[in-house]
């Protein structure tokens, strides 16, 4: 266990991680030779670090806030992205340059399920209006079909929708109160010290900002 050598790094991450910071991981690992294997799962933040705790994975990228790290975990990297709302063209909000939540939610809505610590920032915003989606969906590829399509509207890490908002497909609105979605990457120190651990942490750190150590 040294070396880790020939050896499979189980990796989990949460549904944006996937749709955003994975596919790039991925590529760069299949780029250059490496001693080790690795695999993927996607699963919603509480099942990341059940899974964490429990040894079945190496290395968690979730949406956790500072927050939420366990004390017997380190959080070498983090990153963050503004939160927007999303609507079709020709939507009854499209013309609007800014929104507030509750202003969004007023329409069925598609989104992936919202963990506890963004779902209370925004609980915040709206007080007693339910943040929960007309649609839990884990893939954002499906939520901009549907929003698409209808008059449903989605949110999400501003990072998801750049090709669709630069083609026009559909519409960014900014939330007058600034929602923002962050991730941190997890991993037990035993295991942090493991060179292939280092490694896959080194990929990953090309698209997280590293986190100062206490």
């Amino acid at each position: 266990m040294a070396n880790l050598k020939g050896d499979m790094i189980s990796i989990g991450v949460g549904p944006i991680v996937e749709q955003d910071i994975l596919p790039k991981v991925l590529l760069d690992f299949v780029e250059h030779e490496h001693n080790f294997k690795i695999s993927t799962v996607t699963l919603s933040s509480e099942e990341l670090l059940e899974n964490l705790m429990n040894g079945r994975l190496d290395i968690v990228i979730g949406t956790f806030g500072e927050e939420d790290v366990p004390t017997n975990c380190l959080a070498p990297l983090k990153y963050s992205n503004r939160f927007v709302g999303v609507v079709r063209s020709g939507h009854a909000l499209s013309s609007h340059k800014k929104v507030h939540l509750s202003e969004l939610m007023e329409y069925r809505n598609i989104s992936p399920s919202i963990p506890k610590n963004l779902s209370f920032k925004a609980s915040l915003l709206i007080k007693d209006r339910d943040f929960t989606p007309s649609i839990a969906c884990e893939s954002y590829d499906i939520a901009k079909r549907v929003v698409l399509n209808s008059d449903y509207v989605t949110s999400g890490p501003e990072v998801l929708f750049r090709n669709e908002f630069l083609s026009e497909q559909l519409v960014k609105l900014e939330l007058e109160s600034d929602l923002i979605w962050e991730c941190r990457c997890l991993v037990k120190p035993e295991r942090s010290l493991a060179p292939a651990i280092q490694e896959v942490i080194g990929l990953f750190s090309q698209y997280m900002s590293p986190v100062e150590m206490p």
